[in-house]
């Protein structure tokens, strides 16, 4: 009984500070991310393979917008991670900022997919990939679409 109650106990205060209800946390851990943060005003998660890692930022405001996320990552962000920004190329969707810098194994790519619009009102999306080569931009254009799709379908 005691087991019982613990557990609704947390599971109460878990989804007292979670992520708004159209969210679909059990999806997102289905899909083998792990998730890192997850607060009122964010949300992050993460999965890591042997040739990409991926994060996952949405944040829950109402006041942002895709250009203070583009401008956060060139001035707070890639410098925070050891990365120089290079670049940014734009699909119809996104914009995709560019980035390098050295780590222990060698040179390491930063790709940061912004997208243009908000899926719902109040959640903006961002997706950082982290890469030991370096991407063509249309394989990036496909790669950034592929991410907007999946981040998306955990949106209702």
């Amino acid at each position: 009984m005691k087991k019982i109650l613990l557990f609704l106990f947390l599971a109460l205060g878990v989804l007292s500070f979670a992520a708004p209800s159209y969210v679909d946390l059990n999806k997102i851990q289905r899909d083998g991310y792990q998730i890192d943060v997850n607060d009122v005003d964010t949300l992050a998660f993460s999965q890591e393979e042997s040739d990409m890692n991926l994060v996952v930022t949405m944040y829950f405001t109402n006041d942002g917008n895709p250009q203070t996320l583009r401008i956060a990552f060139k001035t707070m962000f890639a410098p925070a991670f050891g990365l120089e920004y290079t670049d940014e190329i734009q699909t119809n969707r996104a914009y995709i900022q560019k980035s390098f810098g050295k780590n222990r194994n060698g040179i390491v790519y930063g790709y940061n997919i912004v997208p243009k619009k908000q899926k719902r009102k109040g959640c903006f999306l961002n997706v950082f990939l982290i890469t030991e080569q370096e991407l063509p931009d249309e394989v990036l254009k496909d790669i950034a679409n592929t991410a907007l799709n999946e981040v998306e379908s955990y949106i209702r």
